[in-house]
């Protein structure tokens, strides 16, 4: 064989391995990616359940109560407890006073919506970074292994 066999080999040696780890390594990006995506499902369907609450004089006992079922982070059960410290009965100003926290609870999940996002989006940047290495290396892989095929069908013709 030619003096660069061993070179070759080991660079579709190399190929196969890189290309092995950098399929694992996007499917890792993609499956945390998914994992997140449901989580940002999650708090989508609380933003859209704590929109719908408004808060009248009729409602506003009940209105806390479907809010305090949706908080789960500290800020947002501060804002609840808040509520909760509207003195009966509730009078206009009250539920004006609730609507402003509701406002402040749909923000504290607005800004854990956005840190979602970016994460996802740096998984998703990832993904592919990861997905065109594994490309590169099996095309480097193929293009060795048809030279180590062609050298060997020359020697065998000479």
């Amino acid at each position: 064989m030619g003096k660069n066999t061993p070179v070759v080999e080991l660079i579709t040696a190399l190929a196969g391995i890189v290309f092995i780890c950098a399929l694992i390594a996007a499917a890792v990006q993609y499956f945390s990616m998914a994992g997140l995506t449901s989580y940002r499902g999650r708090l989508e369907e609380k933003l859209d359940a704590a929109a719908k609450l408004r808060f009248t004089e009729k409602t506003m006992h009940d209105d806390i109560a479907v809010l305090a079922e949706l908080a789960d982070t500290e800020t947002s059960r501060d804002i609840v407890s808040g509520m909760r410290k509207i003195p009966r009965p509730y009078t206009r100003e009250h539920c004006a006073e609730a609507m402003a926290l509701r406002g402040a609870f749909i923000q504290s999940y607005d800004g854990e919506m956005n840190e979602v996002r970016g994460v996802i989006d740096g998984f998703r940047f990832k993904m592919y970074l990861f997905f065109v290495i594994a490309v590169l290396a099996a095309a480097s892989g193929i293009i060795c292994i048809v030279m180590l095929v062609r050298r060997s069908r020359r020697i065998n013709a000479a």
